[in-house]
């Protein structure tokens, strides 16, 4: 193998593992982004469950005032 080529192989080599290393990489980020979104919508969820049940709280308590005003 010449000089050349062996420096192109090298060459070759070093970015192949760039490569393999940015696409892990970037499956890691994506897989955080991912991961995160999955938070934010349990989040939301789980926001507006708390909503629901404070709507009906206050309606049952208004109900209630209701009732002892009557």
């Amino acid at each position: 193998m010449s000089t050349l080529t062996q420096k192109r192989q090298t060459w070759r080599e070093k970015l192949d593992n760039i490569n393999r290393s940015f696409n892990t990489e970037r499956e890691n980020v994506l897989q955080c982004q991912s991961n995160e979104k999955v938070h934010l919508f349990d989040d939301l969820d789980l926001e507006m469950e708390n909503l629901k049940e404070t709507e009906i709280l206050e309606s049952v308590r208004n109900l209630i005032t209701k009732g002892d005003a009557e």
